[in-house]
C-alpha cells in the first residue's frame, strides 16, 4: 500500500511538471509554471498494525512471570496498621497436546509461587506454596482437568486445587487471541473485542470478582510489538471489606502472532465500608500494583 501511494505521488508529480521540448532543454520556465511552483507531496497513509493470529502449538515453551504487589492503610480506634501483601509466581512451560486453537495438556514446573506479607513496618514473611519447586502435567479432556506429579501420579489433593486455579481456561481456545481483531488497528482506535476478552479471562481467573467498565484502545507500534491501553475496575466482596480497585495499564502482543508477551497494571485501592465500621472510626485505603511478563521459545 505504502509503495503504491509513493508510486502515485510521483506519476502526479510527472504529469503536472512543466514539459520540456526536444531540443529546448534551456528554455526559461513559462511565468504560469514559476508562479504556481512544484505541487507539494501528499502525507503518507497509515495503513494501521494488524496482528497475525497463531493459536500456540505443541513444542512451544514458554517462560510466565506475575506479580501482584498491594499496600494497604488502615485505621481502626485511631489506630493506624499498613499492610504490604505480594503474591509472585513464575513458570517454566511446555505445550504437549494442542487441538480447535486450544491447549489441552502441558508441562509446568512453579519454580516460584509464594506471598510474603509485612505488617507495621516489620520484615516480610515469604510463605511458599505447596506447588513451589514443583513440577505437574496438566490436562484437560471433556471439560475437567487433571493434575499429575513429576512420577506420573495424580497430585494430592491440596497441591491439585492449586494448580487449577492457574488453568482454569486450558482446554478452551485463548479469549485474548480470539478477541484480537483482523482489522488494521490505528492509534486511538477502540477495541471492544479485546476489553471483552480481558474482561472475560480476568472472570475466569477469579469467579469471586466482578469486572466492570472494561475499555482496550490501540495506543502504538513498537517494532514487532503492538501495545495497547486498557482500564477496568475490579471489585471484590470477600472478606471483611468490600474492595474496590480501578485499574489502567498497557498489554502488549505481538504483530508476527497475536501472542501476549506483557501487561502492567495499577490503581488506588479503595475499602466500602458499612455503617458499623463507619462509627467505628475505621478507614483505609491504597494501592495494587500488577505486571506480568511472557517469553517465548
Amino acid at each position: 500500500m505504502k509503495r503504491l501511494t509513493i508510486l502515485a505521488t510521483a506519476l502526479a508529480i510527472v504529469a503536472v511538471s512543466p514539459a520540456c521540448k526536444k531540443g529546448d532543454a534551456t528554455k526559461e520556465p513559462s511565468a504560469a509554471a514559476s508562479a504556481t511552483g512544484s505541487p507539494k507531496e501528499s502525507p503518507p497513509v497509515d495503513p494501521g498494525t494488524k496482528f497475525v493470529k497463531k493459536p500456540l502449538t505443541a513444542g512451544v515453551k514458554r517462560t510466565e512471570e506475575m506479580k501482584a504487589d498491594s499496600t494497604l492503610s488502615l485505621t481502626v480506634m485511631g489506630t493506624i496498621q499498613q499492610i504490604q501483601s505480594i503474591e509472585t509466581s513464575k513458570k517454566e512451560e511446555e505445550i504437549l497436546e494442542a487441538t480447535n486453537n486450544a491447549i489441552t495438556k502441558l508441562k509446568v514446573t512453579f519454580t516460584e509461587d509464594s506471598k510474603s506479607t509485612a505488617m507495621g513496618g516489620n520484615p516480610a514473611k515469604v510463605k511458599p506454596s505447596a506447588i513451589n519447586g514443583k513440577t505437574y502435567v496438566v490436562v484437560s479432556k471433556d471439560g475437567k482437568l487433571t493434575v499429575l506429579n513429576d512420577k506420573d501420579k495424580p497430585a494430592s489433593k491440596a497441591e491439585a486445587a492449586l494448580v487449577e486455579k492457574h488453568y482454569k481456561m486450558l482446554g478452551k481456545p485463548d479469549p485474548m487471541l480470539v478477541g484480537m481483531p483482523d482489522r488494521a488497528l490505528k492509534e486511538g482506535d477502540d477495541v471492544p473485542e479485546l476489553a471483552e476478552a480481558l474482561a472475560k479471562a480476568l472472570k475466569e481467573h477469579d469467579e469471586k470478582s466482578s469486572v466492570e467498565g472494561a475499555k482496550v484502545s490501540f495506543k502504538s507500534k513498537d517494532g514487532e510489538t503492538g501495545i495497547f491501553a486498557i482500564s477496568l475496575t475490579i471489585k471484590n466482596g470477600e472478606g471483611p471489606f468490600k474492595v474496590t480497585v480501578p485499574l489502567t495499564g498497557t498489554m502488549v502482543f505481538r504483530t508476527a502472532d497475536a501472542w501476549h508477551t506483557k501487561m502492567d497494571l495499577t490503581g488506588p485501592l479503595t475499602l466500602e465500608l458499612n455503617e458499623k465500621d463507619k462509627k467505628a472510626g475505621a478507614e483505609g485505603g491504597g494501592k495494587l500494583v500488577i505486571t506480568a511478563s511472557y517469553v517465548y521459545r
